[in-house]
């Protein structure tokens, strides 16, 4: 344990404390708290869907509203389109307006406090990059840089201040990532039943989590020589364990609407977002229009006849398999085209309008990378270019150094952090597909900036053992 001199004196302290100023200036700048503010840039899209949970908590000890008398028939054709947005409490996961909630029974309804302890909470994102980076290399230099790259990440420090799940949710990943391989390199079972509900609770908060498991199970049984009967054995208890925290909400859901089912996020997404989008680059028609007709599409299969909501996601489920059979090539290249956007979106834009400096929007259509595309980035104003330019450095710096690092890993046969890099991003950017941003990324920003630290000290000692082997002239 180290003394409080100690820490003072440790890299990473000053590493945090950077990552706090940067966040820090973000929520000043931002200035959550003044009513307009929050009504016009904070509590809006999907974040009002987790504040209208977190309220309905705070206030009825219920995660749904007091009364939910919907009636689709009432809907116009377009609100119609976003009618499963009238069940939040089982559109959104419950961890993050739990997490809300907690906040607001001690201070009132006040979301900038809820950004402010989520900003808190962030930091140990960075403490956990460090011993990640640790645990895999054991290099200080490594663990250093990792956690360094990782502080100035813009994108990171942006959603921090933002009324979404995504930060919460990134902290607990990497709790649950560490703690499972900790447990697994030291031989202790605990550490993997921790990592197992926190990985639950993981899933409870964004539900993209739910088979990431299968991935640490599969370094588990195939890269580290264990007994067989330890490895099944802490692999059911992991189960076990993970299957009791996420199964309290199917259970919840399962009460109420029948159904074993954590969310009809799912449905949801793939109509009214990936089908859509898709069909936008078959006919080229407004996305708006494209949604209601796929509404219409889902209300001719019995969308409107039936009152559960899970009924009409398993419509909107068949209404996307339909359509992939039909157009499964242009799915698959719309599906990549959004991947790839994963990781080279700036964000820029959206950052610029919250901070005031423009009154522009992100384009809604498919993010595509096109030269229309980056003129809209950097041409609105200077300090929204500067704001991009300043992203597109950090991230070439993240890029440049990680694939130089990943390269060097498998070269000297070093792979498990490497493979484990490239399934999380495979799994990551795979399962989000069409809807391509930054804010998807986040998860993986960990990963790409552990292999540039790596990268960037490989080519540190390579450059000094090649001035020890020089010549004299």
């Amino acid at each position: 344990m180290l003394s409080s001199k100690e820490i003072i004196k440790h890299p990473l302290f000053y590493i945090v404390l950077l990552n706090f100023v940067i966040k820090l200036g973000m929520f000043l700048y931002i200035s959550p708290w003044q009513k307009e503010v929050e009504t016009t840039k904070i509590v809006i899209s999907d974040s009002q869907g987790y504040e209208g949970v977190a309220e309905n908590l705070t206030h009825y000890n219920s995660y749904a509203p007091q009364e939910r008398n919907v009636d689709i028939n009432g809907f116009s054709e377009f609100r119609a389109t976003c009618f499963l947005c009238t069940y939040p409490d089982i559109l959104w996961m419950p961890g993050y307006p739990t997490f809300l909630a907690l906040i607001y029974k001690f201070t009132g309804i006040k979301p900038f406090i809820g950004i402010f302890i989520q900003i808190l909470f962030s930091l140990f994102s960075v403490i956990m990059v460090y011993r990640l980076a640790n645990l895999f290399f054991q290099k200080k230099n490594v663990s250093v840089l990792a956690s360094l790259l990782y502080s100035i990440d813009i994108h990171s420090a942006y959603l921090a201040n933002q009324l979404l799940p995504d930060t919460i949710f990134v902290t607990i990943f990497l709790l649950a990532v560490f703690w499972f391989f900790k447990g697994v390199i030291n031989n202790k079972i605990l550490f993997i039943a921790l990592s197992a509900f926190l990985m639950g609770v993981d899933c409870l908060i964004k539900p993209i989590a739910m088979l990431y498991p299968a991935i640490l199970m599969f370094f588990f049984f195939f890269f580290y020589k264990r007994l067989w009967t330890w490895k099944f054995k802490s692999a059911l208890l992991f189960g076990v364990i993970y299957l009791s925290v996420i199964g309290t909400w199917a259970y919840r859901n399962h009460k109420l609407f029948n159904h074993w089912s954590l969310s009809v996020q799912a449905g949801d997404s793939f109509v009214m977002y990936n089908v859509a989008m898709t069909e936008q680059k078959v006919s080229h028609r407004n996305l708006d229009s494209i949604r209601v007709e796929l509404q219409k599409s889902a209300d001719s299969a019995g969308f409107k006849a039936t009152e559960n909501p899970f009924d009409k996601d398993a419509i909107y489920k068949k209404l996307t398999y339909d359509f992939i059979l039909k157009h499964k090539w242009l799915y698959l290249k719309t599906h990549l085209q959004g991947a790839m956007n994963v990781f080279l979106s700036l964000g820029n834009i959206g950052m610029a309008n919250t901070f005031g400096w423009t009154n522009n929007n992100p384009a809604k259509e498919i993010a595509t990378v096109s030269m229309h595309r980056i003129i809209l980035n950097f041409s609105a104003n200077k300090k929204q270019a500067l704001l991009g330019l300043l992203i597109l450095l950090i991230m070439a710096t993240q890029y440049v150094g990680a694939l130089y690092g990943g390269i060097q890993l498998i070269r000297y046969r070093n792979l498990i952090f490497i493979l484990l890099s490239i399934l999380t991003m495979i799994y990551w950017a795979g399962l989000i597909g069409v809807i391509g941003m930054y804010r998807y990324k986040l998860a993986l920003v960990p990963f790409i900036c552990i292999l540039a630290a790596y990268g960037y000290d490989m080519l540190k000692a390579k450059r000094a053992q090649g001035k020890k082997t020089k010549p004299m002239q």
